[in-house]
């Protein structure tokens, strides 16, 4: 086995995504990567993943989504958002 995997911290969250191809087992690594385990799990709090079509599927592998919601302004990058910012003032 790689090094790098035997080195690997243990995850300490977890999340299941609910999907028409059955559930998705997801382990997050919370003390790594604090911010990024956050704002996934309020996206999936929120229901932002909701109804999302997962376009690629590579079994016991990856998964691939996109959003088409281009009216969605919750989920604009900064820069849309300061964009944005300067046209309303």
């Amino acid at each position: 086995m790689s090094q790098i995997y035997s080195t690997e911290p243990p995850t300490t969250g977890r999340v299941v995504l609910q999907t028409s191809h059955g559930p998705v087992d997801i382990n997050l690594w919370c003390k790594e990567c604090p911010t990024t385990t956050r704002l996934f799990v309020q996206l999936c709090v929120d229901g932002f993943y909701d109804g999302v079509i997962f376009h690629r599927i590579l079994n016991d592998f990856l998964i691939q989504c996109g959003s088409d919601r281009k009216d969605d302004k919750q989920h604009n990058t900064k820069e849309e958002e300061e964009e944005e910012k300067k046209i309303q003032t």
